[in-house]
């Protein structure tokens, strides 16, 4: 019993410091902790910490059972707590839905979850729904919505010194720009962006910088850079143990290969890849991942093993609903069956891809420099007004400090007892 209120009050020291506890030490604090409060901190850790999609929801599941419970609570501190943890979870199921291709379901979630952080003053959880709307229509192609949401969400941003997530925002407008062609607004963006990440020791953050500016310079032919770039970011990856951010840094080193038409080793660093996406359950990365082995496959002219990636490929991107993946890997499939003599089946999905096309329709891309990225409308909108006015801070916060001001000199106490004993 000990041990674990030792590890209770030790937990608090760690969240208040920010170290990172095993994933099994925090398990078993979990099962042991007979206060919602802590099983919520407990779980809002186990999920930050946890890449498999198969895993983190059910972690979340819990969180939003545990805090429902208490959104109408007649204690204000507690409620307002509550709703704050209500609302984060909200945010996951959202995510969640986003990544299984459920973008209106998702887009439900996050106004919902948008809603109550307004009502609690939550200014920096009004500043992630934000950015996670934007990213939904980045998703769905749909740029010039995305920009406008991360316009609003870099302004709350701004206002309450929220570098982490001004980071995360330059990082995603950026991704907007290289799809336009837009380099000198990408390269600045990400170079800012790692700055920021850089000041706060963001290890993930950082390697995601080095992938994408690696990735640029793989698209400008300058290989000796874009392997430096992309061999930091392996680096970090592993050191921070992102293994999300490893499967897409070893994708990139293989396409490095790829554009040096050395593609046995493309091969392996896309196997190491797909093992990592298979694990965590990303069927979209691993539809995108085996159609990059098909390429270099059909490349090679050995086109039974590309016609296998391609297949695989094709069938994961029709699991996860992704029309653009299975349009890529219809296209590889065409090319297999080319080279296998299969010209039927060949035309076969040469009718499959036109239909594809047909349905995602045409898009005609905004132009970045249409849209301001660093200002928004003179007449604030409602929704940054409401969410920059400090009258409307949540008192969670000062409640939060309060009470890991108390959990500290707790655990000082407790621990000069031992000593003296």
């Amino acid at each position: 019993m000990r041990k674990v209120v030792f590890l209770k009050l030790l937990l608090a020291c760690f969240i208040a410091f920010g170290q990172v506890r095993s994933t099994e030490e925090l398990r078993e604090i979990l099962n042991a902790e007979p206060k919602d409060s802590i099983k919520c901190l407990l779980l809002i850790e186990l999920i930050e910490g946890e890449s498999n999609d198969n895993i983190w929801p059910k972690y979340n599941q819990q969180l939003f059972d545990i805090s429902s419970k208490y959104i109408h609570d007649k204690n204000n501190i507690t409620r307002l707590y509550y709703l704050k943890v209500y609302s984060d979870a909200i945010v996951n199921t959202g995510f969640h839905m986003q990544r299984n291709n459920k973008a209106q379901e998702a887009l439900k979630k996050y106004h919902e979850a948008l809603s109550i952080k307004l009502d609690i003053g939550d200014r920096r959880g009004v500043s992630t729904s934000l950015i996670n709307i934007g990213f939904l229509f980045q998703d769905a192609q749909n740029f010039k919505k995305a920009i406008y949401y991360y316009n609003r969400a870099l302004s709350v941003q701004n206002e309450i010194g929220d570098s982490s997530s001004a980071a995360i925002t330059m990082i995603n407008i950026a991704n907007i720009a290289i799809r336009q062609k837009d380099t000198t607004t990408f390269k600045s963006l990400t170079k800012k962006s790692l700055e920021y990440r850089i000041a706060i020791n963001d290890e993930r953050g950082v390697a995601k910088c080095y992938n994408g500016l690696g990735v640029l310079a793989l698209r400008e032919g300058n290989f000796k850079m874009a392997k430096d770039y992309l061999q930091m970011a392996i680096q970090l990856s592993k050191k921070s143990q992102d293994q999300e951010g490893l499967g897409n840094s070893y994708n990139n080193f293989g396409g490095l290969f790829v554009k040096q038409n050395l593609y046995d080793s493309a091969i392996h660093y896309f196997n190491m890849a797909l093992t990592l996406n298979s694990s965590l359950g990303h069927l979209r990365k691993e539809s995108v991942t085996y159609n990059l082995m098909a390429g270099c496959y059909n490349a090679m002219g050995d086109y039974k093993n590309g016609l296998s990636c391609a297949n695989k490929s094709y069938q994961s991107a029709i699991s996860n609903g992704n029309l653009e993946e299975q349009n890529n890997a219809a296209v590889s499939l065409i090319e297999a069956y080319r080279g296998l003599g299969d010209q039927k089946k060949a035309d076969l999905y040469g009718d499959i891809v036109k239909k594809i096309k047909d349905s995602l329709g045409s898009f005609v891309p905004v132009r970045l420099e249409d849209i301001s990225l660093d200002t928004v409308a003179a007449s604030k909108p409602t929704l940054i007004a409401e969410a920059s006015d400090p009258s409307t801070e949540s008192p969670v916060i000062k409640y939060t400090l309060g009470l890991l001001a108390l959990l500290i000199i707790v655990v000082v106490w407790f621990l000069l007892k031992l000593k003296r004993k």
